[in-house]
């Protein structure tokens, strides 16, 4: 992912990245992932999902990368590629792609050699099995005593986890998680707005509408026109 304009947050393997204009991240295969932006901030973005065989990109994963100028140039040329679609241009893209990553992982520098103690590394890891447990069960009723027991670990534990590591509480986690998952239901159209609430388990509607609007700034009916 590629930040054009804005800024946005990018959460994965128990630790959230601000992405400012200009930064990149990639996230490797079936890897879970999150991005979302402040409510005062519409960020524009672009993803570009490939397979890469034969090649090691560890040196690049799930770090902030600032492109050079040649590695924007390169990714300006596969999206006008990506418009064109002529008879070269898949092939145009798997070179200029290619040529991006050799590009990129030419110029990073080395992670540090510093290993990580084992307390960090067990930070991580239960922050890391929380996300991916609320993520898996954000339609279900959740709570952070839940959450605790599900990762093995006390609910006060967890909450310093999450406060020392994400800077915020397990507790508004589930809530931002739950509110971008309201997102895409409306935009899949299969539920109306009581239906959605109900699903998430919102204690009714009107709380849904009013959670939805302090974090978006608009109301799920507005969202709903913008997206069909």
């Amino acid at each position: 992912t590629y930040v054009d304009q804005g800024t946005m947050h990018s959460v994965a393997d128990g630790q959230e990245l601000l992405l400012e204009q200009g930064d990149m991240v990639f996230y490797g295969a079936n890897q879970w992932h999150m991005q979302y932006a402040d409510i005062d901030v519409a960020p524009r973005y672009v993803t570009l999902s490939f397979e890469v065989e034969g090649g090691n990109l560890d040196g690049l994963m799930n770090r902030k990368i600032r492109p050079s100028q040649a590695a924007v140039t390169l990714m300006q040329q596969i999206l006008r590629e990506q418009e064109r679609m002529d008879a070269y241009s898949v092939d145009m893209i798997a070179a200029q792609l290619t040529q991006l990553l050799l590009l990129l992982l030419r110029h990073q520098k080395p992670a540090s050699k510093l290993m990580a103690s084992n307390s960090m590394n067990s930070e991580n890891e239960i922050i890391r099995r929380a996300q991916q447990y609320i993520s898996t069960h954000i339609r279900e009723k959740l709570s952070v005593p839940l959450v605790a027991r599900m990762v093995d670990v006390s609910p006060s534990y967890m909450t310093a986890l999450f406060h020392k590591n994400l800077q915020i509480s397990p507790g508004e986690y589930i809530r931002r998680i739950k509110i971008q998952e309201s997102k895409q239901m409306i935009r899949e159209g299969n539920m109306n707005f009581t239906e959605i609430a109900a699903a998430l388990h919102y204690s009714t509607v009107h709380h849904f509408s009013r959670q939805f609007k302090d974090k978006f700034g608009i109301t799920p009916t507005e969202y709903a026109k913008s997206v069909r």
